[in-house]
């Protein structure tokens, strides 16, 4: 499941706190390797720059196409998405829809 919310500047401590909220506890956590991940518990990084692309379980494919949908739509279906509105476009791609949540 991809759980989305549009945060205003993606400082460490804003992305540290939606994933610790967000994630099962326990969740072994895969991301890029921006910094502001780094000090994650049960993290592993997945370091493209290096040429890395999978390791081992660790990857982060999903999240790859879940961003590429989302500028799909925007290119293709939206042409424009507000503020106001981001958050019930990111939710659509998500999946993240129960009946009438995202309209």
């Amino acid at each position: 499941m991809i759980r989305t919310i549009p945060i205003p500047k993606t400082m460490r401590a804003r992305l540290t706190y939606f994933i610790e909220r967000h994630a099962a506890t326990g969740a072994k956590i895969y991301a890029n390797d921006n910094a502001a991940y780094r000090n994650l518990l049960n993290h592993e990084a997945i370091n493209h720059s290096a040429g890395w692309y999978v390791q081992g379980q660790a990857h982060i494919n999903g999240m790859e196409s879940f961003w590429a949908l989302l500028r799909r739509g925007y290119d293709g279906v939206f042409h424009h998405l507000s503020k106001k509105h981001l958050h019930r476009h990111a939710n659509e791609f998500a999946g993240d829809c129960t009946p009438g949540s995202c309209i």
